[in-house]
């Protein structure tokens, strides 16, 4: 009679290979989806949340200068916070543009006043006469590509 312990066995078998190969394919697959949809509403929130900080702005920015409507509103989509709302319309006396970025309010040229904090948003709007703003886009980044470009974004060094 054959000894069929399990002491004298050695390795796995090719069965039991395909079984973990699989269980952890499959688990991988559910988390790769899980973490695509986890960073989808991420950018989701981020862009309601802009879009929120950007509207206020533009209201803060119309009662501040006492203005009912926008005379030259951005009607092109854009992402320069310096030229928006309106970056043309001259002022008196002597002023250019309500901008967001970069307000001028005392005709010396520089900028005494920011509605908002960067001079860029990753996402892209227009606005109408009356000071309401859609957001038209996001400004996709370039995806970061080979092991080497992964480890030069992590650590902020060169390859």
């Amino acid at each position: 009679m054959a000894d069929m312990s399990f002491r004298h066995q050695r390795g796995f078998g090719v069965v039991e290979v395909l079984t973990i190969g699989t269980v952890v394919a499959v688990v991988s697959v559910a988390a790769a989806v899980m973490a695509t949809q986890f960073l989808d509403a991420g950018k989701s929130e981020a862009g309601g949340a802009d879009l929120h900080n950007i509207q206020t702005a533009v209201i803060m920015l119309m009662s501040d200068n006492n203005i009912k409507r926008i005379p030259s509103p951005v009607l092109t989509p854009t992402r320069d916070m310096s030229a928006f709302p309106d970056g043309t319309t001259l002022r008196p006396p002597g002023l250019s543009g309500y901008r967001l970025y970069g307000h001028d309010t005392d005709s010396d040229g520089r900028a005494d006043y920011d509605y908002v904090n960067q001079k860029t948003t990753k996402w892209l709007y227009v606005v109408d006469e009356y000071g309401l703003v859609k957001q038209t886009g996001i400004v996709e980044e370039e995806p970061i590509q080979g092991l080497g470009a992964l480890l030069q974004a992590a650590t902020g060094t060169l390859q």
